[in-house]
Protein backbone atom coordinates (compact mmCIF):
# COMPACT_ATOMS: atom_id res chain seq x y z
CA UNK A 1 0.00 0.00 0.00
CA UNK A 2 1.45 3.70 -0.96
CA UNK A 3 0.79 6.94 -2.35
CA UNK A 4 -0.50 6.58 -5.72
CA UNK A 5 2.70 9.07 -6.90
CA UNK A 6 5.08 6.34 -5.55
CA UNK A 7 3.29 3.32 -7.77
CA UNK A 8 6.30 3.31 -9.97
CA UNK A 9 8.89 3.48 -6.99
CA UNK A 10 7.10 0.70 -5.13
CA UNK A 11 6.72 -1.74 -8.28
CA UNK A 12 10.22 -1.46 -8.87
CA UNK A 13 11.54 -2.13 -5.43
CA UNK A 14 8.85 -5.21 -5.22
CA UNK A 15 10.19 -6.68 -8.77
CA UNK A 16 14.29 -5.97 -7.42
CA UNK A 17 13.47 -8.13 -4.08
CA UNK A 18 11.62 -11.22 -5.69
CA UNK A 19 14.39 -10.90 -8.56
CA UNK A 20 16.65 -11.34 -5.87
CA UNK A 21 14.83 -13.77 -3.53
CA UNK A 22 16.28 -16.88 -4.45
CA UNK A 23 19.85 -15.87 -4.92
CA UNK A 24 19.52 -14.47 -2.00
CA UNK A 25 18.54 -17.71 0.49
CA UNK A 26 20.70 -18.99 2.83
CA UNK A 27 21.07 -22.36 4.83
CA UNK A 28 19.65 -20.67 7.72
CA UNK A 29 16.40 -19.62 5.65
CA UNK A 30 16.00 -23.26 4.29
CA UNK A 31 16.03 -24.49 7.81
CA UNK A 32 13.59 -22.40 9.18
CA UNK A 33 11.28 -23.13 6.07
CA UNK A 34 11.83 -26.90 6.61
CA UNK A 35 11.20 -26.37 10.25
CA UNK A 36 7.47 -25.11 9.02
CA UNK A 37 7.04 -27.74 6.83
CA UNK A 38 7.76 -30.91 9.33
CA UNK A 39 6.10 -29.00 12.17
CA UNK A 40 2.94 -28.52 9.68
CA UNK A 41 3.21 -32.14 8.54
CA UNK A 42 3.83 -33.41 11.98
CA UNK A 43 0.48 -31.99 13.28
CA UNK A 44 -2.08 -32.29 10.82
CA UNK A 45 -0.98 -35.95 11.19
CA UNK A 46 -2.31 -35.60 14.94
CA UNK A 47 -5.80 -34.83 13.59
CA UNK A 48 -7.64 -37.48 11.87
CA UNK A 49 -8.76 -34.75 9.19
CA UNK A 50 -5.64 -33.73 8.46
CA UNK A 51 -4.49 -37.82 8.20
CA UNK A 52 -7.32 -37.96 6.10
CA UNK A 53 -7.06 -34.81 3.93
CA UNK A 54 -2.81 -35.76 3.66
CA UNK A 55 -3.84 -39.53 2.12
CA UNK A 56 -6.52 -37.94 -0.37
CA UNK A 57 -4.22 -35.44 -1.71
CA UNK A 58 -1.47 -38.00 -2.04
CA UNK A 59 -3.37 -40.37 -4.09
CA UNK A 60 -4.52 -37.64 -6.07
CA UNK A 61 -1.72 -36.43 -6.82
CA UNK A 62 0.61 -39.45 -7.03
CA UNK A 63 -1.68 -42.32 -7.10
CA UNK A 64 -0.52 -44.23 -4.01
CA UNK A 65 0.16 -44.08 0.14
CA UNK A 66 3.05 -42.10 0.98
CA UNK A 67 3.80 -42.40 4.78
CA UNK A 68 4.28 -39.48 7.03
CA UNK A 69 7.75 -40.36 7.54
CA UNK A 70 8.74 -40.70 3.69
CA UNK A 71 7.22 -37.58 3.74
CA UNK A 72 9.46 -35.99 6.49
CA UNK A 73 12.50 -37.75 4.77
CA UNK A 74 11.94 -36.04 1.12
CA UNK A 75 11.06 -32.21 3.12
CA UNK A 76 14.41 -33.13 4.98
CA UNK A 77 16.08 -33.98 1.78
CA UNK A 78 15.29 -30.53 0.06
CA UNK A 79 18.71 -28.50 -0.83
CA UNK A 80 19.31 -24.91 -1.64
CA UNK A 81 20.07 -26.11 -5.00
CA UNK A 82 16.64 -27.79 -5.57
CA UNK A 83 14.87 -24.56 -4.63
CA UNK A 84 16.96 -22.59 -7.38
CA UNK A 85 16.66 -25.21 -10.19
CA UNK A 86 12.52 -25.15 -9.40
CA UNK A 87 13.06 -21.15 -9.30
CA UNK A 88 14.67 -21.79 -13.01
CA UNK A 89 12.16 -24.09 -14.03
CA UNK A 90 9.26 -21.93 -12.66
CA UNK A 91 10.32 -18.09 -13.10
CA UNK A 92 8.22 -15.79 -11.08
CA UNK A 93 7.40 -14.23 -14.95
CA UNK A 94 5.74 -13.05 -15.99
CA UNK A 95 4.27 -11.03 -13.25
CA UNK A 96 0.98 -10.01 -13.11
CA UNK A 97 0.26 -6.42 -11.39
CA UNK A 98 -2.67 -5.11 -10.13
CA UNK A 99 -3.22 -1.55 -8.65
CA UNK A 100 -5.91 0.04 -7.32
CA UNK A 101 -5.82 3.84 -7.37
CA UNK A 102 -8.55 6.13 -6.08
CA UNK A 103 -10.47 7.65 -9.29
Amino acid sequence: MCEPEKLEEVERIMNREIDGLVESLEESDLERLRNRALTAATLAGERPGGRMQRLGRMWTYLGRRVSLEEDLEKINAVTLDDLRAVYEAFPFRPRVVGRLTPA
